[in-house]
């Protein structure tokens, strides 16, 4: 994505010994569609050479420009939440592009285009008549099935009990309904209603990574029909 930095004005001599931000990143670069407006999407962070340790302030807002069209479908407050500002849909777009700008405490700035991808939530509701026979994703390939009785359910080692769809949808017997993606290295990134996108694998679960706070939390159990975690860093249980 194109980048602007926007540094020090040579005609205020205070202004030369002040970097600009050097970058901005997001802790996540995709969203389900069909959510509410002002779901949570990702935090945005800035990198300063003058704030090697990233205890500066800074300012974030939308700007216009080049990979900006989409900067509508999001709201951004000045700490770097970014949320949705309506309800996205697949099927009408795909991805959006927001174009940020990030400002340091001395008016120095940089601006930077994302490109955030919505994810496309296949109909839970697909009868099985209506789906292609389901095979094991790469990141559960040491589950086995249960047996005739239950020929869509597979026991996993690791990961419990699901029941596999022909989508990336899987029915866990303690998560419930979640969607589920490949990480590429034997990992998965996985949706679910009340938790978001969540980051596991089989040498990680029962701790699993959540993107919308940054934090780990692991999987106690499951009970009057929902699933109860442990949030290592609040102490509690959710």
């Amino acid at each position: 994505a194109e980048e602007l930095a926007h540094g020090s004005d040579p005609r205020n001599p205070d202004s030369l010994v002040n970097s600009s931000p050097d970058g901005i990143t997001l802790n996540n670069l995709r969203v389900a569609e069909g959510r509410p407006a002002g779901d949570l999407v990702a935090t945005v962070r800035a990198t300063d050479p003058d704030d090697a340790n990233g205890t500066g302030a800074y300012e974030f807002d939308f700007v216009d420009g080049n990979g900006s069209a989409g900067n509508a479908f999001f709201a951004l407050d000045g700490n770097g939440t970014l949320r949705t500002a309506t309800v996205l849909d697949y099927e009408s777009n795909a991805s959006h592009a927001i174009r940020i700008r990030v400002m340091d405490d001395r008016n120095a700035s940089m601006e930077k285009s994302f490109a955030i991808e919505v994810i496309d939530l296949p109909d839970q509701n697909a009868t099985l008549a209506e789906q292609p026979q389901p095979t094991l994703p790469d990141w559960l390939a040491d589950a086995q099935p249960v047996g005739e009785h239950a020929p869509e359910w597979f026991t996993s080692s690791w990961f419990g009990s699901f029941s596999l769809t022909s989508s990336p949808w899987l029915y866990h017997s303690d998560l419930g309904w979640i969607y589920a993606l490949n990480d590429g290295s034997g990992n998965a990134w996985i949706w679910s209603e009340n938790q978001g996108w969540l980051w596991t694998g089989q040498a990680l679960y029962r701790y699993l990574y959540r993107s919308s706070d940054s934090v780990w939390i692991y999987f106690l159990a499951r009970k009057n029909g929902r699933p109860y975690f442990y949030n290592s860093a609040t102490n509690s249980v959710e």
